[in-house]
């Protein structure tokens, strides 16, 4: 009988915790569109993710990257939240392995071509969840500002 209690107990507090989970992800997906729509910013959001993609340029090439890329980049990274901005760094040109990257910007670089500029807003659980990062801290909806300048192949 105890077993069983602890095995319910258990699944209790697993369900408890994703429930709680999806309510903080309803509420930045809320906050994101807000914020776009307040700020008069045009865009999509990408299927259920609550990733939105504002496309500040888009280029005429139709050349997207996969996971198998690497990819030459300008990007801003802030975070972004109800009462404030923080930016954490700005202009950072890297060349970048899409595999690499969390899952948010796996997600939001497959819909940008080279030469596209782009605002991606990634809820905290397809960033750095509950644990945040360095100085990110948990639960952070991020932006990031994003200039795709070309892919290679990743070896």
């Amino acid at each position: 009988m105890i077993k069983y209690t602890i095995i319910v107990s258990v699944i209790l507090g697993f369900l408890s915790c994703q429930k709680a989970e999806n309510v903080r992800f309803n509420e930045e997906v809320s906050w994101i569109e807000q914020y776009v729509s307040s700020h008069s910013l045009i865009g999509y959001q990408i299927r259920e993710t609550g990733i939105f993609i504002v496309h500040d340029h888009r280029s005429n090439l139709d050349l997207s990257p996969t996971l198998n890329n690497d990819l030459d980049v300008v990007l801003n990274l802030s975070c972004k939240d109800a009462v404030h901005q923080t930016v954490f760094f700005e202009r950072s040109t890297d060349t970048l392995a899409v595999d690499d990257l969390i899952h948010g910007l796996k997600i939001g670089l497959t819909h940008t071509s080279i030469g596209d500029s782009v605002q991606l807003y990634v809820p905290s659980r397809l960033a750095y969840g509950e644990e945040g990062l360095d100085n990110i801290p948990a639960n952070t909806i991020l932006k990031f500002d994003i200039y795709l300048s070309d892919i290679h192949p990743h070896f």
